[in-house]
């Protein structure tokens, strides 16, 4: 008796490990087929593809691990630590639009894009301005933060890591 449920436990668990191996697989062709795994901005020509890209970015903060950003009282400020996070989990440069989504849907914290682009404009010591044209040709600015933006940050926290 104690054989046949060690054998099963076998099975059981066999099982298991192919469940999540067909899981993975899933997951995997999913994230590849709305291209989660794109890191910039520059292939994307949609808003569909843009609000996947964004999501993809809040989906991918833990929100516990940046609760310094309550400690913020600039709107520049807090955008530049959007960057900053974006940047530390591998996505080159965001649009205001992106950041004023980020700022309210992951952090609760409502600013307009406009305003974010105006702060960000008047921060240029701290961030790289490029341009990003969508598939109607319209034009628009992404920021990048510059490691002098880094260092700021990083001041205004009087801490030494990259949080």
């Amino acid at each position: 008796m104690n054989k046949e449920i060690e054998d099963l436990k076998i099975e059981i668990k066999e099982l298991d490990n192919r469940l999540k191996k067909i899981e993975e697989l899933i997951f995997s062709k999913k994230i590849t087929d709305i291209g989660l795994f794109q890191k910039n901005l520059d292939n994307i020509t949609t808003t569909n593809e843009l609000n996947q890209f964004t999501n993809n970015i809040i989906l991918n903060i833990d929100r516990t691990d940046h609760v310094k950003i309550y400690n913020l009282s600039k709107i520049q400020d807090m955008a530049l630590y959007v960057l900053l996070i974006a940047k530390k989990i591998g996505y080159s440069g965001l649009i205001p639009q992106q950041i004023s989504e980020i700022l309210k849907i992951k952090f609760q914290l409502d600013y307009l894009s406009d305003s974010i682009d105006k702060a960000l404009n008047r921060a240029k010591e701290f961030v790289d301005r490029k341009i990003f044209t969508n598939k109607i040709g319209k034009l628009k600015f992404y920021y990048i933060i510059s490691p002098k933006g880094e260092k700021y940050i990083i001041n205004l926290f009087g801490e030494s890591n990259n949080e």
